[in-house]
């Protein structure tokens, strides 16, 4: 793309040059008949010059001298050198190649004459500087595309970082539960391990995934649920309140479950004498609202929420930033967690 860009303004600016000598060079007479044509080869047969010169400070100069403060006085003295040798160079392919070649005959031009080489000079910095104005704003963005790729890469990496502390997170409680169930002889204990087995299909292919369909994730919510209701039986209230307005809304997964995780880890210990947990999923227009709410023990003092939570925020503020709002309180014997998130 780099060098597509760098051929189409060098075609683009012979082409130019061409009208603009063709018009100079009507005034002189039985020239006309193809002088555009002449004009043309006269820009090639110079055009070496303004490369070499375009591409030696585009290059070295810029990148060696003067991106580096100290090397400033440096890189002026031989940008000086380097153009007053082009433009020696730009006057000599002028007067003893260019015209010899294109209109045969040695037009006699005074190589130090000011008028020509004012002119010469405009045709000499005039390319080069336009191409290196445009190569440092090239450059520019394409340093900027790399860095954003680069913080992108970085964020998605500590990302899955979080995925991979989540899981084993989960899948460790969860196969405490179904330990509960087999010490107590539970007829509930083969129900739990197919529905640990889903859990595990959903970890192992999905997971992984950038996005996954709410659907799913309301879905992993419910086999997590099921689980623990297996475990604590008629002892726990629970209530799971749905509204899902698109099922194949995207959303990044295993997102809710470290809050219903949260909510059985304090609102269904053992010391709680009557434990009740309500959670409520919503999603209209690509808006999702999720809200759970728990009992907590009188002498719950815990302000520190674990690893689950901590990176929950974190995997927020990267999937979703500044569209996200996530409040956690306690009042009243009640623990409540409530996420609002754009999806689109």
């Amino acid at each position: 793309m780099k060098h597509l860009w760098h051929l189409l303004f060098w075609i683009f600016y012979c082409l130019f040059e061409a009208f603009i000598s063709a018009k100079l060079l009507e005034g002189f007479g039985s020239l006309t008949t193809n002088v555009y044509m002449w004009s043309l080869c006269v820009t090639l047969i110079t055009l070496p010059t303004r490369l070499i010169f375009a591409y030696v400070l585009v290059n070295i100069l810029i990148p060696k001298y003067f991106e580096q403060k100290r090397r400033i006085a440096k890189g002026i003295f031989l940008f000086a050198m380097l153009f007053v040798s082009m433009l020696f160079l730009y006057r000599i392919s002028i007067n003893f190649i260019a015209w010899p070649i294109v209109f045969d005959f040695f037009p006699g031009f005074d190589i130090f004459d000011w008028g020509l080489t004012s002119l010469s000079i405009t045709r000499t910095l005039a390319p080069v500087a336009l191409l290196t104005v445009g190569s440092l704003i090239v450059e520019r963005h394409a340093q900027q595309l790399r860095l954003e790729r680069f913080k992108k890469s970085k964020l998605e990496s500590e990302l899955q970082s979080l995925k991979a502390q989540i899981q084993p997170h989960f899948l460790f409680n969860t196969l405490n539960n179904i330990y509960a169930l087999a010490h107590s002889k539970s007829d509930q204990t083969a129900p739990a391990v197919a529905a640990l087995s889903r859990l595990l299909r959903f970890v192992l292919f999905e997971s992984g995934k950038e996005l996954t369909p709410i659907a799913s994730e309301v879905n992993i919510l419910n086999e997590y649920i099921k689980l623990e209701k297996l475990r604590y039986g008629d002892k726990l209230k629970m209530q799971f309140d749905q509204n899902i307005e698109n099922n194949n809304q995207m959303i990044s997964p295993l997102l809710l479950l470290p809050l219903v995780e949260n909510a059985f880890k304090h609102g269904a210990s053992e010391s709680i004498q009557e434990p009740k947990i309500h959670c409520s999923i919503s999603e209209r227009n690509g808006c999702l609202d999720f809200w759970i709410k728990n009992t907590i023990n009188d002498n719950d003092e815990t302000e520190s929420f674990g690893l689950g939570l901590e990176n929950l925020k974190r995997q927020l503020s990267i999937s979703y930033p500044d569209r996200h709002k996530l409040t956690i309180s306690k009042a009243n014997k009640h623990f409540l967690a409530k996420l609002t998130l754009s999806l689109k």
